[in-house]
């Protein structure tokens, strides 16, 4: 793999990208949001939520609500439904700037496809598919996902590349 565009020592904070449409959360954003609050509690962590869309601005009360301190909103008339190419450049450009340690997407289509895209543009690794999220004694993202026909669980760690995703 690539050099990281930027390395742990770099990285703080644990951020939630919130899936919106028309105006309203997904469902899975907002389980992302309660489980992110767990992490940073237990990591002393501060979390972010960032929402890209238009019109958008209702949506950081809730986003609050279920746990996020921070609220990124990107708003643009081209962000108003997903389209690969404008939300992977948004959201691209607000990590760079930003460097968090953690990123959490759900697996949505339009989830799966902008973390995909986001990793290979941060060059940075993703698990896709967890179905349990925590963080180890040094406070890396252990993603549990199921392997080899289901029979058991392997956890996934990004100890080198950030975000982790």
């Amino acid at each position: 793999m690539t050099a990281p565009k930027y390395t742990a020592r770099e990285a703080s904070g644990l951020w939630v990208f919130l899936e919106q449409q028309d105006g309203v959360l997904e469902p899975v954003s907002i389980e992302l949001l309660v489980k992110a609050r767990q992490l940073a509690d237990q990591s002393h962590q501060a979390v972010t939520a960032v929402v890209t869309g238009y019109e958008i601005g209702h949506l950081a009360a809730p986003a609050t609500a279920f746990g996020a301190d921070e609220v990124l909103l990107a708003e643009h008339r081209l962000l108003r439904h997903y389209t690969t190419a404008p939300y992977t450049k948004v959201v691209t450009q607000i990590i760079q700037d930003r460097k968090p340690d953690i990123l959490l997407l759900g697996a949505t289509a339009n989830g799966r496809d902008l973390a995909g895209r986001l990793a290979v543009r941060l060059r940075t690794g993703l698990t896709a598919d967890c179905t349990d999220l925590s963080l180890d004694e040094d406070g890396l993202l252990v993603g549990q996902v199921p392997g080899f026909g289901r029979g058991i669980l392997a956890g996934i760690l990004c100890p080198q590349h950030r975000p982790q995703m």
